[in-house]
């Protein structure tokens, strides 16, 4: 984080500021129920970019159930990390859309034109979102756009929910679980309508034969790798079943590529930036699938429908 914007974090709020927010959130959260024997301490605080975080303990003696601790006379404490933007925490703490940037404190209309966007995994099919962002297409429109993170498709779902971001970049197959499970999306974008990788095997796969009773690694069951994974082996003429093909979960795309390095699995749908390294290790590509022009809707920018209504104008924009 600049030094400036810390100080002047620092600077506007006392250590009773930062007290109240924490503790306003966590029991919102329902992770600090309200007891009277329970303390919370802040005990350090962390910034890096524009993102904060708080080193919290709970502590105290427990009189009654408190999580999975039983009612004892021997002290115990509870250490958490809570953490946010600069902006949601000026937000809780003022009650104004405040943001600090390096340059100073910007104006309520300027935040709110704010569009933070979260993504699963790791590899080049968010390269759109980059790119557009890298180049300033989104700030020739007023709007101030940055890509977050996360483990999962899933995780970017609960980040939206919880209105962390402002959308999420998701594989159709969330899009759906997410929609079965009661969400309201609408999604507003999808520039990628091909399957942009190779199916990659190790040294000795010559034929798609050769994949019998072998493993293929994916991200998660359901999850969008998996099912661009069994649409390329339904495009190859492969039954999963028939061919005794384990389905294996490793992880996002780099991990998965270290496993098919080091002969964890044997094969894995991989991007084809990530393709590089195995390919000039030896391994065979079975199939570059964008050249097989399957009809397929890759990932789509979604947002809560609710958000949608209420700012129409502001995803035209985006859009």
């Amino acid at each position: 984080m600049p030094a400036c914007a810390l100080a002047q974090a620092s600077s506007m709020f006392s250590n009773a500021g930062w007290h109240r927010v924490v503790e306003a959130i966590l029991s919102s959260r329902r992770l600090i129920p309200r007891r009277k024997f329970l303390r919370l301490a802040i005990e350090d605080i962390f910034a890096y970019g524009d993102k904060v975080a708080e080193l919290w303990k709970i502590s105290g003696t427990p009189q009654d159930h408190l999580w999975d601790i039983a009612p004892s006379n021997r002290p115990t404490y509870v250490r958490g990390i809570l953490h946010m933007t600069l902006f949601r925490l000026f937000r809780l703490i003022t009650g104004a859309a405040f943001l600090i940037s390096p340059e100073g404190i910007l104006s309520p209309a300027h935040a709110q034109d704010m569009f933070r966007l979260a993504y699963g995994g790791y590899s080049e099919t968010a390269a759109p979102m980059w790119a557009g962002i890298k180049r300033g297409f989104f700030k020739k429109y007023g709007i101030e756009a940055s890509m977050i993170q996360v483990r999962t498709g899933a995780l970017s779902v609960a980040t939206l929910v919880s209105k962390e971001v402002e959308a999420i970049w998701v594989a159709q197959s969330t899009i759906l679980s997410t929609v079965a499970g009661g969400v309201k999306l609408s999604c507003i974008a999808g520039p990628i309508n091909k399957i942009p990788r190779n199916l990659v095997v190790r040294k000795e796969i010559k034929t798609i034969d050769d994949l019998r009773d072998r493993i293929v690694g994916v991200q998660s069951i359901d999850g969008g790798l998996w099912l661009q994974t069994m649409i390329i082996l339904e495009l190859l003429g492969v039954d999963p079943d028939k061919f005794g093909l384990k389905l294996r979960v490793i992880g996002d795309d780099p991990v998965i590529a270290q496993a098919l390095m080091t002969g964890n699995i044997d094969a894995a749908a991989m991007t084809y930036g990530l393709s590089e390294a195995p390919l000039k290790a030896g391994f065979r590509s079975l199939a570059d699938v964008a050249e097989l022009k399957v009809p397929y809707q890759g990932p789509e920018i979604c947002v809560l429908k609710e958000a949608l209504t209420n700012r129409a104008d502001f995803f035209l924009a985006v859009d």
